[in-house]
């Protein structure tokens, strides 16, 4: 492992170019780059120490190609990257680099690489018109962009399915509305279709891979790839050579598909299962390269199901013999739990980058995948089925032959997962027979248990009771639910429902709440500073966004209240318990009350009044202050009159926790833009035009009412 030092520094301080990729740096990035004046070239990857921010380059003007990929950085993209006058080659992927991307195109740069960060807002339009750009796996909005660019990589990067830039390009979409599920993948990657074994392996032979998503014709795998061969005279993504491998497979090993950083394989659509997944690999890339400079490798690592599998991984030195067209396969086992499996082959920046120029990054020949037997259970079985009458078969035959060990009561359970299966045996004995030790405590509607699934998952289950007529309504409300995902909402993984019972089964992100860490521990109290605030209520934002507008259905909380909002251990919100408020409200009047909207208790439950809790949420923040406070004389004071109080009198102000370090302009912004969701219906903004002044794309100005004579 390795630290920057100075000495380092002082030894490249007039180098033109300087390559640190591959090397393991454990420290932060040392503050002598900046002096660095006649820097053209800079490239940082695969850093293991915790970065967060970038390193200060504004002074280096003469700068053409930027790489800091992988390097843990946390912050937003600093203005001055995009003014750099001479910068051509940008590549930040696989940080967590968070914010916007600006609306008006850099003038110089042609290759921008921002896979696999955080970054939200709306894509601009400008990126179409550049060479190559990868946006990909990243957490934007809805974009309206007309994408007619093969080399504009948007696959998984957006929420917004609904929305044609999304349709072709998101992970799951391809899955839905009862497609056919298969317990097989075969690619023969860079070349046609053959037969091998009396299987099919599917041909991959679509030209691009700088900064493209290919999906195959029947939609059952796909390919994303990433990087351009800096110091190639021409950039190849597939190879065709000679095969001189004489096995029964020669046919997979005579072509190839590469990528000089990034290369991932998809499989869609796959029945949830354990999986055997071979790897064929071949090295067939020019031989006169290979002869005229023998200290050339291929060095790259492999991910299966995001477990990195292979460090380091050398061709050619895997071959026992010296011949360089022998075949080398690698098998793994892998779990397929959502219908996806991805194999991920990416170059950290080790081995050789001049000789030859294209004899970098990772290359494989083809790929098997095939359902391990072995490991099928009786409910992989089923799913694998699809027949109503062999589970109703089945369903009765384990019944009988169990049935002094079951209690009829779970016998009626019905039960569903979004990709396989859960049964309430399972869920019962994960949260130990829902011990009071695994009690959680008490959220909206019900109780909730921490426990562990038999492979070792964490999960969070929410035991209800409901009426027998409302049963089939939470059924189907679980089912349009399940598996949605967002970085601001907890994840439904599924449900068992019978006997008038209910069980949500969450994904288990912590205890801490927003409540707990507003008036809790000192300790944790102390991390909430402004910043923090801040993104919390950005982030509470555009998951509301996400369930009101970014979904297939309008889905509202209804009860939106600190005690639902769950902090990870980035203090990131998590909003919890989303979707059922709209079927209680048909039993029960009202919610939480000092957070709920006050017209809830006389007609149907609607999307502003999720608007008007969270007003109530970020007054909280902002000032402080619990929602209500005794007064002495036995009276209470309610944060929300307070609030309309001091704004009608001009001291909106005087609400800000005094011993916050804030941001006065950010401050007043977020207490006007409360003062205004906590008006009546038809005043309160959008969830989503609130996300727009929360990340200044829009002033508030545009939305405050003003009053009559103004």
């Amino acid at each position: 492992m390795h630290v920057f030092s100075k000495t380092t520094d002082l030894f490249f301080l007039h180098m033109l170019r300087r390559n640190l990729m591959g090397n393991n740096f454990s420290a932060s990035f040392p503050p002598t780059f900046s002096e660095l004046k006649n820097l053209q070239q800079l490239y940082i990857s695969d850093s293991v120490g915790e970065q967060y921010s970038f390193p200060n380059l504004s002074t280096i003007e003469s700068l053409t190609t930027l790489t800091l990929r992988n390097c843990s950085i946390k912050t937003g993209i600093p203005d001055w990257i995009w003014k750099i006058p001479q910068l051509e080659y940008l590549d930040l992927s696989f940080n967590n680099l968070s914010g916007v991307i600006p609306e008006t195109g850099p003038k110089s740069l042609k290759f921008i690489f921002l896979r696999k960060n955080k970054l939200t807002g709306t894509i601009p339009a400008w990126v179409k018109d550049y060479p190559y750009v990868d946006l990909s796996e990243n957490h934007f909005n809805l974009s309206q962009i007309n994408k007619t660019n093969p080399n504009l990589n948007l696959f998984a990067c957006c929420f917004n399915e609904a929305e044609e830039v999304a349709k072709q390009d998101q992970v799951d979409l391809h899955c839905k509305n009862g497609a056919q599920l298969d317990d097989h993948l075969y690619i023969n990657c860079g070349g046609e279709s053959v037969s091998v074994n009396g299987n099919v392996y599917e041909a991959d032979v679509h030209e691009n891979g700088g900064s493209t998503f290919f999906m195959s014709n029947n939609s059952n795998w796909g390919y994303s790839s990433m990087g351009t061969f800096l110091w190639a005279k021409r950039n190849r993504y597939t190879l065709n050579d000679v095969c001189e491998v004489h096995t029964g497979d020669a046919e997979l090993y005579g072509t190839a598909r590469l990528s000089s950083i990034s290369l991932k394989y998809y499989g869609f659509c796959l029945v949830p299962g354990t999986y055997k997944v071979i790897l064929h690999f071949a090295e067939i890339s020019s031989r006169k390269y290979r002869l005229s400079h023998g200290k050339t490798r291929r060095v790259f690592d492999v991910e299966i199901q995001e477990e990195k599998v292979l460090t380091n991984f050398n061709i050619e030195a895997e071959v026992e013999a010296q011949t360089v067209n022998e075949p080398i396969t690698r098998e793994f086992s892998a779990e397929v739990r959502n219908n996806l499996l991805e194999i991920h082959l990416y170059w950290s920046g080790k081995g050789s980058i001049l000789y030859p120029s294209d004899n970098y990054g990772p290359l494989i020949s083809a790929i098997t995948v095939t359902l391990d037997q072995s490991h099928l259970s009786l409910e992989v079985l089923v799913g694998i089925s699809g027949s109503a009458l062999l589970f109703l078969i089945l369903f009765i035959v384990f019944s009988w032959m169990y049935q002094d060990k079951l209690r009829q009561e779970e016998l009626e359970l019905i039960e569903f997962y979004p990709g396989g299966l859960y049964n309430y045996r399972k869920i019962k004995a994960a949260t130990n027979n829902f011990h009071d030790g695994c009690r959680l405590g008490e959220g909206g509607f019900g109780t909730v248990y921490k426990g562990t699934l038999l492979d070792g998952t964490a999960i969070a289950v929410k035991k209800l009771s409901t009426t027998k007529e409302g049963m089939n309504e939470f059924v189907e409300k679980s089912r349009a639910i399940a598996g949605m995902k967002h970085p601001n909402l907890v994840t439904l993984m599924g449900c068992c429902a019978g006997k008038n019972q209910l069980l949500l089964i969450y994904e288990y992100i912590g205890t801490k709440s927003l409540e707990d860490a507003l008036f809790g521990s000192e300790e944790l109290r102390a991390r909430l500073d402004w910043p923090t605030r801040y993104r919390i209520c950005l982030g509470l934002a555009e998951g509301l966004t996400f369930l009101h507008e970014g979904s297939k259905l309008e889905i509202i909380h209804g009860n939106i209240k600190p005690a639902n909002i769950l902090l990870d251990d980035d203090l990131n919100p998590k909003i919890y318990d989303f979707g059922f408020a709209k079927l209680y409200h048909k039993q029960k009047s009202e919610g939480t009350m000092s957070y709920t909207a006050p017209e809830v208790k006389d007609r149907a439950l609607e999307a502003n009044a999720d608007v008007y809790s969270f007003g109530v949420v970020m007054l909280i923040l902002v000032s402080g202050m619990k929602i209500k406070t005794p007064r002495a004389g036995g009276d209470t004071e309610y944060l929300v009159d307070e609030a309309q109080i001091k704004n009608r009198r001009g001291h909106l102000m005087d609400l800000v926790d005094q011993n916050l370090n804030y941001v006065w302009e950010e401050a007043e912004m977020i207490l006007r833009l409360a003062i205004q969701c906590i008006d009546s219906p038809p005043f309160r903004p959008t969830m989503s035009t609130i996300v727009k002044i929360l990340r200044k794309e829009r002033s508030i100005e545009t939305i405050l009412i003003k009053p009559k004579g103004d």
